[in-house]
C-alpha cells in the first residue's frame, strides 16, 4: 500500500490532468522542476482548507496567463474579455474540481474530508498555519508551456 503522500500526489495529478483535458483541451506535462512566479510575473494563488477526519490544506498557484487561458476556456470567451475577478472565479472553480475529484479518489482509500471554500491570496502561504511535523506534497506541471503548482499540506 502506498503512503498517504503518494495517494494524494496520484489523486491530485489525475484530477488536474482530467480537468485541464476535459474543460480546456490542454494536456499537462508533469515536471517537478517547475516553479510559478518570479518578481516580475503576476500569479494567481488560491487555496482551500479541507476539514474532517483527515484535514489538509491545498494551494493552487498558476501564472496569470494560464489562469486567463483556463478561465476563458471554461467561460467560452476570449481571455481579453475577462476581468480579474472572473479569472479568479475560474481558478477557484478549477481548485474545486481538483479537490472534489481528489476527495472521491481518496475516499475509496478511507481518507475522508470535507471541502472548504476556495480563498484567493497574494502569496503562496495563504496564511495557513503549518503544524509541527507537517508533510507536504507538491505537484507541478506545464500546461501550454505555462507553469502551475499544487501544494498539499498534511498534518
Amino acid at each position: 500500500m502506498s503512503s498517504i503522500q503518494e495517494q494524494w500526489f496520484a489523486a491530485v495529478q489525475a484530477a488536474a490532468q482530467d480537468a485541464f483535458s476535459r474543460m480546456a483541451m490542454i494536456d499537462l506535462d508533469v515536471d517537478e522542476n517547475v516553479s510559478v512566479g518570479s518578481e516580475n510575473e503576476k500569479t494567481f494563488v488560491i487555496g482551500m482548507k479541507l476539514r474532517g477526519e483527515h484535514p489538509a490544506a491545498v494551494e493552487l498557484c498558476l501564472s496569470s496567463e494560464l489562469a486567463s487561458t483556463w478561465s476563458s476556456a471554461c467561460a467560452g470567451v476570449d481571455p481579453e474579455e475577462l476581468e480579474d475577478d472572473e479569472v479568479e472565479d475560474g481558478v477557484g472553480e478549477l481548485l474545486n474540481m481538483i479537490c472534489g475529484a481528489a476527495k472521491t479518489a481518496l475516499g475509496e482509500t478511507g481518507t475522508l474530508f470535507e471541502l472548504g471554500i476556495p480563498t484567493p491570496s497574494d502569496s503562496k502561504t495563504l496564511g495557513i498555519e503549518n503544524p509541527p511535523n507537517q508533510k507536504e506534497v507538491r505537484f507541478s506541471a506545464l500546461a501550454d508551456g505555462q507553469p502551475l503548482e499544487i501544494t498539499i499540506r498534511l498534518p
